[in-house]
């Protein structure tokens, strides 16, 4: 069986300890639901991934990975159900990955 590699171009994106807490409970949060026996959601493959990148400490994403955490991120911030401090956080860096990687990586 071929192996599969991934040698997509990445780029970094610095994070605050504060963002870096956010992300990882944006993700987590995504990956317990979508995880769950009567969810009808995408497996959370990706989700998962930028999580132990995360809590690895390594910020180099790949476009797709970027489009995922910018789409996470949104969500959350628009759920009512997060914490405000959380949803600003998560406004804030979704809009951060538009303004710096949106015209050059995320389309």
């Amino acid at each position: 069986m071929p192996s599969i590699t991934n040698d997509a171009p990445t780029v970094e994106l610095e994070l605050s300890l504060e963002e870096q807490w956010v992300v990882h409970h944006v993700l987590t949060e995504y990956i317990d639901i979508a995880s769950g026996e009567d969810a009808d959601l995408p497996k959370p493959v990706v989700e998962i991934a930028l999580a132990e990148k995360i809590e690895a400490g390594t910020f180099a994403f790949t476009a797709f990975e970027l489009e995922k955490l910018r789409f996470r991120c949104r969500f959350h911030a628009r759920n009512d159900a997060s914490p405000d401090a959380d949803r600003s956080v998560a406004r804030s860096l979704a809009d951060r990955i538009d303004d710096v990687y949106g015209q050059t990586v995320l389309r």
